[in-house]
């Protein structure tokens, strides 16, 4: 559930930021801009970069929880 949030949060800091006059490097931190290109079919490794750095700092936070859990 708390990852749930962590994704709507990507997503709507993307949609604001859009909204905005936001420089294009905070953009790019919003899922949104990322998700955009791949449902197009395009596939650009800066949007496979961020999808696997997205991914393992969550596997990271899992982990520490999971060891934090056992001590």
């Amino acid at each position: 559930i708390i990852s749930l949030f962590f994704c709507y949060g990507f997503q709507q800091v993307g949609n604001l930021l859009q909204a905005g006059s936001a420089g294009s490097m905070i953009i790019s931190l919003g899922i949104l801009d990322h998700y955009q290109s791949m449902s197009r079919g395009v596939i650009d490794t800066r949007d496979i970069i961020y999808f696997l750095a997205i991914i393992s700092i969550f596997l990271f936070m899992t982990v520490a929880s999971l060891e934090r859990k056992k001590k």
